[in-house]
């Protein structure tokens, strides 16, 4: 399945897409935007908590992330204002 095929939500910082068919979370941290797999691990990390925190649970579908350069940018607490907007844009 591609991306084209799902509902895209669209972020400053990242690119959202619901997808139907798998449950999960899946962040991918492209390896031309980021080089350094430091830095791709620091951004997986934080999405992952920050999704915790939020307690979303994908009972009915599946959401996955891809993070754009700016990502790194952001203090924890606008990645948290981000990403909480972006999964209740998706929910609906």
């Amino acid at each position: 399945m591609s991306l084209k095929q799902f509902k895209k939500i669209y972020s400053s910082n990242f690119v959202a897409a619901s997808l139907t068919g798998k449950l999960g979370i899946f962040v991918s941290t492209p390896k031309n935007v980021f080089p350094k797999a430091v830095d791709r691990n620091k951004i997986k990390r934080r999405i992952k908590s920050i999704i915790f925190d939020t307690d979303f649970n994908p009972d009915s579908f599946g959401i996955k992330l891809i993070v754009r350069k700016d990502f790194l940018a952001l203090n924890y607490k606008e990645a948290y204002n981000e990403i909480n907007a972006v999964m209740k844009k998706a929910v609906l």
